[in-house]
């Protein structure tokens, strides 16, 4: 990269192109650090029903 400034790549390898890795100073694939990074699941949320519907249905019959 030019003088001064420096580059880092971090992309699936299968989307980024020959020449950008080779001319970043630093190239991540994300493949290779993918469980590091993966979303784990979380148990779905449970919503609690509201507390009083009488008042939706009055301001309805509005």
């Amino acid at each position: 990269s030019y003088r001064g400034v420096r580059v880092e790549v971090v992309s699936l390898r299968s989307m980024t192109s020959d020449s950008l890795i080779n001319v970043a100073d630093r190239y991540i694939d994300l493949e290779m650090i993918k469980d590091d990074i993966q979303k784990t699941s979380r148990p779905i949320y449970a919503y609690r029903p509201l507390s009083d519907l009488s008042l939706m249905d009055q301001h309805d019959d509005r």
